[in-house]
């Protein structure tokens, strides 16, 4: 298992901290492009999560290690070999069935309102634990840039702007209060669902408006058919199964069809 541990270590090391700033007053790529704004307060942001994958590749590597042993080894002596490490993988498979449960879960709660699996300076007593915690060991901002040691400019553009950032007034306690949490939730609904009305009215009126507008033929089918494939690549990206997008793309293809026909029957009505 130090094998294991050494090789996780060395590929995981760099990745547990990275420095955070406030986010500047204009868009990021602008302020990277002028350089010229100064930052706000340094911080730092501690992906806990990045523990979880360490853990998990040292698993991970463990039992690549006794795969590789029983297979090698086991050519020269038998089946002795595989016997004697088999019985110590009930535990380690164990370990890394439940090391991948606990990283789905972790990827579960990141996209609630708090991460439990962060600790950043953004938030006002994770900031103080982490000012205590960096006095203790005699580190600063340098220690974590990549490259260590870079200018204080190289530092301004490779740092993560985070906010908004709380202050010793209104602290967010760890979790978020029970209300707070649960009106953020409501409130990301809310405008999840007024950002589908949108679409799905711009997917619907949209083709309809142009389709009476401009009437001819080529073109009408050519607006159907583009409306329909996008209809078709914007499900993909919001629902999970195969067949949720084949029944929502042909839901919607069928009527937008029904209103070509009718504005062909129209545009081209029988004995004309």
């Amino acid at each position: 298992m130090d094998f294991a541990w050494d090789m996780a270590a060395k590929l995981h090391e760099k990745n547990f901290i990275r420095l955070v700033s406030k986010k500047p007053p204009i868009l990021h790529t602008v302020y990277r492009l002028l350089n010229k704004l100064q930052m706000g307060d340094w911080g730092y942001r501690v992906n806990i999560a990045e523990m979880q994958r360490m853990y998990l590749r040292a698993l991970q590597v463990s039992l690549v290690d006794k795969a590789v042993k029983m297979q090698a080894q086991g050519d020269k002596s038998g089946t002795e070999t595989v016997l004697k490490e088999g019985r110590h993988l009930a535990g380690l498979l164990r370990d890394y069935t439940q090391a991948v449960q606990d990283y789905e879960y972790m990827t579960k709660v990141s996209q609630q309102p708090f991460d439990f699996f962060i600790a950043s300076s953004e938030r006002y007593h994770d900031n103080y634990v982490l000012d205590q915690v960096m006095r203790k060991h005699g580190v600063g901002g340098r220690q974590f840039a990549d490259p260590p040691r870079m200018t204080y400019e190289s530092m301004k553009l490779h740092a993560l702007p985070t906010g908004p950032w709380g202050n010793e007034s209104f602290p967010e306690p760890l979790g978020g209060t029970r209300n707070a949490s649960a009106k953020a939730v409501l409130r990301r609904n809310f405008w999840f669902k007024i950002m589908g009305a949108l679409v799905g009215g711009a997917f619907l009126v949209g083709p309809m408006w142009l389709l009476v507008l401009k009437r001819e033929l080529y073109l009408n089918l050519g607006v159907a058919t583009g409306f329909v494939f996008a209809f078709g690549f914007s499900m993909v990206g919001c629902v999970d199964r195969l067949d949720q997008v084949f029944a929502s793309t042909l839901a919607y293809s069928a009527v937008l069809m029904v209103f070509v026909g009718v504005m062909f029957d129209k545009q081209f009505p029988e004995g004309a």
